[in-house]
């Protein structure tokens, strides 16, 4: 019986084009799959996936793993990159807002979360 290791990924499909070509205005679906490797070789301390013909090592013993051995613990890293993923973003949003607030075009209309927007700026109001 062939054994396997397992990873969630999600995934966007595009909402694709109108007869123009330009993009539809919706944002298009996404899925969360579980792509099941078939272990090749087991190893002391992890296994062998086969990905697309090509094999790729996955140490299981390490804290973040390519793929896991049960569905489980492979949805639960999904879950935890997925949170990862989110603080990074959310630091480099504030990071953009910052530059812009220096550079003098950003302005907030007030700290409830409603839109901000940007002033238009010229290279002489930044004094280049």
């Amino acid at each position: 019986m062939t054994e396997f290791l397992y990873r969630f990924e999600g995934i966007r499909y595009s909402a694709g084009v109108d007869e123009y070509g330009d993009p539809l205005p919706y944002k298009g679906r996404r899925d969360i799959c579980c792509n099941a490797y078939p272990i090749i070789k087991r190893a002391p301390k992890g296994a062998w996936i086969s990905i697309m013909g090509e094999k790729k090592f996955v140490n299981l013993t390490a804290r973040k793993q390519f793929a896991c051995e049960t569905k489980q613990l492979a949805l639960d890293s999904f879950i935890a990159r997925k949170k990862r993923q989110i603080i990074i973003l959310n630091s480099q949003l504030e990071d953009a807002k910052t530059f812009l607030a220096q550079a003098g075009i950003w302005e907030d209309e007030n700290d409830q979360g409603s839109p901000q927007r940007l002033r238009t700026i010229s290279c002489q109001n930044l004094g280049l």
